[in-house]
Formats: C-alpha cells, structure tokens, sequence
C-alpha cells in the first residue's frame, strides 16, 4: 500500500510540475484577443499546440522573441508583436500608394492606401496628417525602418514600422489588443 501512495503522490507531483513549467509560456498569449476598441469581435484565437485562428483563417504560428510566424498550407507570413502589462500590440502592414506627380521624394506627399480611405500626408517641415484629419510631428528613423508620429491631440505617440519602395509606402502599425474576458 505505501508503494502505490508514494507512486501517487510522486506522479501527481511529476504532473504538477511539468504543467508548471509547459503552462507558463502558453499564458502569454492563449485565449482569445480583440481590438481595444472593439471588444466583441475576436481577431486572433490562440489555442494549445500552436494552433491559432488569425481573422477567421487557422493557422499554426510560432513565436520568434518579438514576431509572430503563421502559416497554413497557402501561406506564411509575420506579425511583430509586443507587450505592455494586459495589452499585445500586433503590428499588421497595409500598403500605401504616392498620389502626387512623378516620383515620391522619400515620405514627402501624399499617401493613399489600398483600402482607398485611410492615407498619410508628410511635410518637409516634419509634420504630418493621417486620414486626412489627425495631425502631428514625425520623425524618422532610417537605419530602424521607423517613423515616431507624435501627435497633437488625443493619441499616444506611436513608432510604426516602414518600407518604403519607389511609389509604394508599407506600414506596420501597432493595433492594441486586450484579451477576451
């Protein structure tokens, strides 16, 4: 009798750590996440075995210290995420398009996105506006790929991520997102 209580007790021990140590990583991002602004409608699903449903689409992902890497059997593509307390940050890329005359002279002008609403428009002067409405001050860091769009009013200010090819601007901006109660 005391072998089988002292093999309960050390297996329940044994499961008890192992879930200690397999569970700890898992908490920093399963379960379901929504835009901070919408919290009903749930973006990203994160599910055990490195299973996620990424808008509607299952994916496998993997995380690479500060990018997300989904794949399925169509595609791969990544997600630079980050962390602040509650809130994962996930950077997702929409491209924009130059809409002045000739050729864009680095982030000066106009930019209209694919979606044919949202834009940016850069000064010499180092201001800029986006979606034709919010302003503020911008400053660019070339050997990072990031510009620092400080702005005047209501939001925080915000390093976003850009490539900039000829007349064709990708931005990767960081959408807050809090997890689904």
């Amino acid at each position: 009798m005391k072998k089988i209580s002292r093999f309960v007790a050390l297996s329940l021990m044994m499961a008890i750590c192992f879930c200690m140590i397999g569970c700890g990583e898992k908490d920093k991002f399963f379960g379901k996440w929504t835009y901070n602004y919408d919290t009903e409608k749930v973006i990203i699903d994160f599910k055990t075995g490195g299973k996620v449903d990424y808008k509607g689409t299952a994916y496998t992902y993997v995380d690479k210290d500060g990018v997300l890497e989904f794949s399925s059997k169509d595609e791969t593509f990544e997600r630079k995420y980050k962390f602040d307390g509650d809130v994962m940050y996930v950077y997702e890329p929409m491209t924009y398009h130059y809409q002045g005359e000739g050729d864009a002279d680095g982030l000066i002008g106009y930019w209209l996105a694919d979606n044919g609403r949202s834009n940016y428009e850069f000064t010499t002067e180092g201001t800029f506006r986006e979606d034709s409405y919010i302003p503020g001050r911008y400053f660019v860091n070339e050997e990072e790929g990031t510009i620092l769009c400080i702005y005047n009013d209501q939001y925080y200010d915000t390093i976003i991520y850009y490539v900039l090819d000829g007349n064709t601007l990708t931005v990767e901006y960081p959408w807050a997102m809090l997890k689904k109660q």
